[in-house]
C-alpha cells in the first residue's frame, strides 16, 4: 500500500486524517482481512500503521497511526463500525460493476481507440478526461483526435489497451497473466499520466523481479525514470549478480544500454566493500 504526501499548507490536526482517509479508501478497494502495514519514507512523517481486525468478522475495524511531528510522536485511533464499511464496500462494488458495463456496452461511445494490431475500443471522452490529463489535454486542444472522434496508438497492442480500459472505467487490480502485462501496462500509465495504474504496474513489477527478467525491468525502469524501480531490480541483480549476468537478457542489455550495468556492477563493489 502506498499513501501520497499531505499538501504542505495542512494544519497538524488534519494530517491524521489526511492518512486515515487514503487507508479508509484502500480498504474499500478490496482489503478484507486484517493486516499490518508498515510505511516509513512519507517526509518521515509516518513512522508505522497497523489495522487491526477482520473486516467481515469483527464488529469494529481499528486504525491506529503514529505520525512523528517536530519529534514528537502523536497517536491516533479511529474506530469505523463494520457496518458501514461494509456497505460502503458494497457501493463501491456496485459503481466498479456500473462503469464495466458501461465500457462493455459501447452505449453512448463517442470516440474509437485502435490499437497496433487493428483492435477496436469504444470509450467515452468524458471518462477518459476525468481520468487521464494526457486525454483531457487532447479532447481540450481540439487536436485532430478530437475532431475525428477516432485515436490510433500504434505502440499498444489490443489485449494492453483492453486492460487499461478496463483499469480507466473501474480502477481494479492489473492481471498477473500473462507476466510481461504488467511491464506493458506500466508503459501505458506513463504515456497517458495514469497514476495509480502505474503505482500498481510498479509493485508487480518489484513483486516478480527473476533473474531472467530483472535486467529488462531495469531498462523500463530508466526509460520512464522511475527511481524506486530502477533501484528495486538494481539491488536484486546485485544480489543474484552471479546467476543474472548471464542471462540473455543482461547481455542484451550490457549491448544497448552498458552504463545500467555499470551502475549494478557498481552498486555490487559497493555493497562488497561495506561489508569490511
Amino acid at each position: 500500500m502506498s499513501l501520497s504526501n499531505p499538501p504542505s499548507h495542512l494544519p497538524q490536526g488534519k494530517i491524521e486524517q489526511f492518512f486515515l482517509n487514503q487507508i479508509y479508501w484502500y480498504l474499500l478497494k478490496g482489503e478484507k482481512t486484517s493486516k499490518t502495514i508498515t510505511e516509513k519514507c512519507i517526509n518521515n512523517k509516518i513512522e508505522f500503521m497497523r489495522i487491526e481486525g477482520n473486516i467481515l468478522a469483527e464488529n469494529n475495524l481499528a486504525i491506529k497511526l503514529k505520525i512523528t511531528e517536530s519529534n514528537i510522536p502523536v497517536e491516533r485511533v479511529t474506530i469505523t463500525p463494520k457496518r458501514k464499511l461494509k456497505k460502503d464496500i458494497e457501493n463501491v462494488a456496485t459503481i466498479t460493476n456500473d462503469f464495466a458495463k458501461i465500457l462493455t456496452s459501447n452505449e453512448y461511445s463517442d470516440i474509437t481507440l485502435v490499437a497496433r494490431d487493428g483492435s477496436e475500443f469504444k470509450a467515452h471522452k468524458l471518462i477518459l478526461s476525468v481520468r487521464s490529463e494526457v486525454f483531457a489535454a487532447m479532447f481540450r486542444n481540439n487536436f485532430a483526435e478530437s475532431e475525428t472522434n477516432r485515436i490510433e496508438i500504434e505502440d499498444m497492442e489490443g489485449e494492453v489497451l483492453r486492460e487499461m480500459l478496463n483499469h480507466i472505467y473501474t480502477d481494479r487490480e492489473i492481471p498477473r497473466e500473462p507476466r510481461d502485462m504488467a511491464a506493458q501496462l506500466f508503459a501505458a500509465a506513463n504515456k497517458y499520466a495514469l497514476s495509480n495504474l502505474k503505482k500498481m504496474c510498479e509493485t508487480a513489477l518489484i513483486k516478480t523481479l527473476d533473474f531472467a527478467s530483472v535486467a529488462d525491468t531495469l531498462l523500463l525502469a530508466e526509460r520512464h525514470s522511475n527511481d524506486e524501480l530502477k533501484s528495486k531490480a538494481i539491488q536484486f541483480a546485485v544480489n543474484n549478480i552471479k546467476t543474472v549476468t548471464e542471462t540473455t537478457s543482461w547481455k542484451n542489455l550490457r549491448e544497448t544500454e552498458p552504463r545500467l550495468c555499470v551502475d549494478v556492477l557498481e552498486k555490487a563493489i559497493k555493497d562488497r566493500i561495506d561489508l569490511f
